[in-house]
């Protein structure tokens, strides 16, 4: 594994990596460093190439430091993530801490710097030995609450019996009481969670005193108002997290404590892996003990010849070394030399006490003291230190020399082991990683063919070791990922000897999950490929518990609504939409009368299940795009974009009457009903919180006017909304009661003075509200679909009145006919106006079909498609209102249409307003350029007239000549003798 540290740094303030930078080159070169300054760019490069951890400002440009760990986590990344801050805040350290940051470090620390280096190397190293145990599956933890609230503990208990049933909780009120608890052997927990301030002691006091009565239990601080002293303060202690009581900490509260008992678990585990290490290193310092012995053997046979003797010190690769009794050395050999950078020269005016490990010294004075007693040692392990500062591991024999009796000296044979511990390490670590971890290894041969796998593949798969080796790993393909998938990532581990990413495989029992999936290849020292190395996890808990996690953050776990959270979004974006395009917005109120009876009476379960059914039934009631939230209780809001009075009216009629019908809840047979309170933007607000203000307002009316119905905010659009509705009801009787009524205005050649035709206007008379204006009831009529059915009926009828005054013996005229948008827009309007014509015998000539500007620009390719259709059966069209839209000159020419109508706007005012002249002169000039006629309407006197006659129009109606007339007066209207225009 490299010593090299690969370093990702995200931070916009380029002073501070600069700073950054320049301290690593210069105290911490084995930290390489690469800066990023967005979190974008972030997590681009945490997706490009692999780090050894992740150094995370809190404050970047476009997201926040929690903002980037929860990517993080939804992407899988599982380097550790240290972050930095400029303030502090203790608020953002915990709510990083509960996102899974493992460390954090204030720039308001003077010596931030100096400790950053060694803070990172920890982070590092603890990440490259984590180890999971498979024995962590207990199903329920025993959690002590040390909290004097009472109240506090009963919303706890509740929300974990909810949300977390497996933390069962054991409350307190004081440390005391608390102590006596942990100490008694009946009772055992899992973790601590207290209070910061509690009666008799505060958490710090209470934390030192569980630590002196050596309980080992990880600990969460909980707090109202806590601050980062005390933070800091219980972390530096211990303590697992920092949880302050604000809104929706408890939804959190679950998540903190199984990310403490993983975290206390995963501290366990090393504690205990660090105990079995030493027992191995004690059974691999006997082998090594027995090894030396053994060539201890060796070397006495071989001090029988001094002169091969001699030879092998000289040549051999062992270092040896003698000693004289002032503790200098009095013979080295080359190897020794070699090995600690000396020359002999200089290496003999050293003393061992000079190439000895500092902490080692004492121990090694010790050795000497006893060999100068004459006792001999094997297998001893020394550290030196060579001159240019690197250690070397060695060990060997030490032999006390004595002539006549008298010690002269110390002669030490020593190899250098240091390799072979690093090895030894790199083995014993490698072989716990693989037989320990809780993700799964799997190694394949050249061929893929699988030769070793661990007990956590066994775990996660469901193929014991004898079912996987010898196979090939594609045993587990699930085939949700195609042959481009793989061939893929086969091109990246052979050109970049790597890959990883999110893979779906299927289990032995045919169930398919996500796992994160890692794949290396193995070369030899020729570079020919020898195994693969494959390391996965399964991602199935992580992905529900995210899913679940998601679902809670964002929908109301009652009803399945969306909560306030998801409301404030989409009423945001409907409201962004409706400013563009300048469009209306319904906010409703809906609140259930009476529901706390429900509630008292039958209790809170019937309630609940009253309130499901209820928001089913809301929802059933409105449009797909439309939104029904929960705010709580019998509360609920609705979003209704695009719609406008008219349309909430509807909407608030088809809610109560979808809420009022009857429920079956068990054995009970229930009724509720709705008050519901309507704002409309933009009148009434223009961002959410006043519309909602003013719905509320509107729903208390309700309430107060009586129950289950609805109020608008303001008396004048409730009155509005009242009347459409009740105008709406009573027109779909106007027909069948014959309250309708066609008036026809005389259409008047300017030529002559001759009638040449009628316009057909449509009246309605009604017993209770009078006569009802067009401009009134026809948009009422096209926005509840009636106008298909009286257009018909107009027709029709039009047709049939003309049919009967020819039959008469009345000189021929057109009968001109309004189209409404709906009906230009049925695309079998040609074949309905060709058999209304059939019916009444009337040949296509004398009808006059008219269509506003705004309706043929609209959609002006359709509008050509239906022109062309109605010209082809001999039908005439005009352009009604002309000039009061806009036209486009290129699409005009190709409008199968006769005549252009002036809008009265433009002739009210044509003797006295010269803007007027104009316009009107203009269209008159447009018209005979395109071969059309032009017809006025709105004519009331002489002096227009004359103007009209004077540019050029070919016709004229209005006041002038006379007013829409019912079918008789205008029969008699044509048959008087006028004077003839001049």
């Amino acid at each position: 594994m490299s010593s090299i540290i690969h370093l990702l740094y995200a931070e916009d303030n380029p002073q501070d990596a600069d700073l950054i930078r320049t301290h690593f080159e210069r105290e911490a070169a084995d930290i390489q460093l690469e800066i990023v300054e967005t979190g974008a760019r972030c997590l681009a490069r945490l997706a490009e190439r692999s780090f050894d951890l992740l150094l995370l400002d809190n404050n970047l440009p476009d997201l926040d430091g929690v903002d980037v760990l929860n990517l993080m986590r939804d992407e899988a990344h599982t380097l550790p993530v240290v972050l930095i801050t400029g303030t502090g805040d203790e608020d953002v350290v915990a709510r990083a801490l509960r996102a899974g940051a493992a460390d954090y470090v204030s720039k308001s620390d003077e010596n931030y710097l100096v400790t950053l280096p060694d803070l990172l190397r920890k982070q590092v190293a603890l990440h490259r030995r984590h180890l999971l145990d498979g024995d962590r599956a207990k199903l329920v933890w025993d959690i002590l609450y040390v909290e004097p609230n009472a109240m506090d503990i009963e919303l706890t208990k509740r929300h974990l019996a909810v949300e977390a049933p497996h933390l069962q909780l054991h409350a307190v009120s004081n440390s005391r009481e608390a102590l006596k608890w942990l100490a008694t052997a009946q009772h055992h927990f899992d973790l601590v969670l207290t209070d910061l301030r509690i009666p008799d002691l505060n958490a710090p006091e209470f934390m030192r005193e569980v630590q002196q009565l050596g309980i080992e239990l990880p600990f969460i601080i909980i707090t109202g108002k806590g601050d980062e002293a005390s933070a800091v303060a219980v972390l530096r202690l211990g303590a697992y997290d920092y949880i302050v009581k604000r809104e929706n900490y408890l939804t959190h509260l679950p998540h903190a404590i199984d990310n403490a008992l993983h975290r206390f678990h995963l501290d366990q585990t090393t504690r205990r892996l660090h105990a079995e290490l030493a027992a191995l290193n004690t059974s691999l310092e006997q082998k090594v003990e027995a090894r030396t012995a053994q060539l201890r053997q060796e070397m006495e046979l071989r001090q029988a010849s001094e002169a091969g003797y001699q030879h092998l010190i000289e040549t051999t690769h062992e270092l040896v070394q003698s000693i004289g009794p002032d503790g200098h050395f009095t013979f080295v050999n080359h190897a020794l030399c070699e090995a600690l950078g000396w020359t002999c020269e200089e290496a003999l005016q050293l003393s061992f006490s000079q190439i000895v490990k500092p902490d080692q010294l004492s121990h090694c004075q010790a050795l000497f003291g006893q060999l100068m007693q004459g006792k001999n040692f094997n297998q001893v392990e020394v550290t030196f230190v060579a001159k240019d500062g690197h250690e070397i591991i060695v060990e060997g024999n030490l032999s006390s020399i004595f002539v006549d009796g008298m010690f002269v000296g110390t002669q030490s044979f020593f190899r250098d082991i240091t390799e072979r511990k690093r090895a030894e390490a790199q083995l014993k670590l490698a072989a716990k990683v693989f037989e320990q971890s809780r993700e799964a290894f799997i190694i394949t041969d050249a061929d893929r063919n699988i030769v070793m796998v661990n007990h956590a593949f066994t775990l996660i798969t469901g193929y014991s070791e004898a079912e996987a080796l010898g196979k090939n790993p594609r045993l587990l393909h699930s085939g949700r990922q195609d042959e481009n998938f793989y061939r893929s990532m086969w091109e990246s581990i052979n050109t970049h000897g790597h890959w990883q990413g999110e893979v779906l495989d299927r289990r032995k029992d045919g169930s398919v999950f996500p796992k994160w999936l890692s794949i290396s290849r193995v070369l030899d020292n020729e570079g020919e490929v020898t195994h693969y190395i494959g390391i996965f996890g399964d991602l199935s808990q992580l992905k529900q518990g995210e899913a679940q996690i998601q679902r809670l953050a964002h929908f109301d776990a009652l009803t399945g609504l969306p909560n306030r959270v998801l409301l404030n979004d989409r009423i945001n974006l409907a409201l962004s939409t409706a400013q563009r395009s300048q469009q209306s917005l319904a906010v409703m109120f809906v609140d259930l009368d009476h529901f706390k009876n429900v509630n008292d009476t039958l209790g809170h379960r019937i309630g609940d299940a009253l309130l499901v059914e209820v928001a089913a039934r809301l929802k059933l009631a409105v449009r797909e795009e439309d939104t029904v939230s929960r705010l709580g209780g019998d509360e609920f809001i609705l979003i209704l974009p695009g719609a406008d009075a008219a349309g909430a009216a509807h909407a608030a009629e088809k809610l109560i009457m979808a809420v009022a019908q009857r429920y079956q809840i068990e054995q009970h047979d229930l009724v509720i009903t709705p008050s519901i309170g309507i704002a409309i933007y933009p009148s009434d607000g223009e961002d959410f919180e006043a519309l909602s203000k003013c719905a509320d307002v509107a729903m208390y009316r309700a309430k107060r006017d009586g129950r289950n119905n609805y109020r608008f905010f303001t008396p004048e659009m409730q009155a509005r909304s009242a009347r459409t509705l009740a105008l709406e009801n009573a027109l779909r009787q106007a027909l069948q009661h014959k309250q309708l009524e066609l008036y026809f205005q005389p259409l008047i050649s300017l030529k002559d003075g001759s009638t040449i035709g009628a316009e057909a206007l449509l009246r309605w008379k009604h017993p209770e509200f009078g006569s009802v204006l067009p401009g009134e009831f026809i948009p009422i009529a096209e926005d509840s679909g009636q106008i298909l059915q009286i257009g018909e009926w107009v027709l029709r009828s039009a047709a049939r009145q003309l049919k009967t005054w020819m039959d008469d013996g009345m000189t021929p005229i057109v009968m001109a006919v309004n189209l409404s948008v709906v009906q230009f827009r049925q695309s079998n309007l040609p074949d309905m106006v060709m058999r209304i014509l059939d019916e009444v015998q009337l040949s296509p000539q004398y009808l006059e079909l008219e269509l506003t500007e705004g309706v043929a620009m609209d959609d002006p390719l359709g509008a050509i498609a239906m022109m062309d259709q109605l010209h082809q059966r001999g039908i005439r069209m005009s352009i009604d209102d002309f000039g009061t839209g806009y036209s486009s000159l290129n699409y005009l020419k190709r409008f199968q249409v006769g005549k252009l109508k002036i809008d009265q706007s433009f002739v009210r005012d044509i003797t006295v307003d010269p803007e007027d002249k104009a316009i009107v002169s203009a269209i008159i000039r447009l018209a005979g350029a395109l071969n059309l006629q032009t017809i006025a309407e709105g004519v009331e006197t002489a002096g227009q007239l004359a103007f009209l006659r004077e540019q050029g129009c070919n016709e004229a109606q209005g006041y002038y000549f006379s007013e829409a007339l019912p079918a008789d007066q205008f029969k008699a209207w044509c048959g008087k003798k006028r004077p003839k225009l001049r």
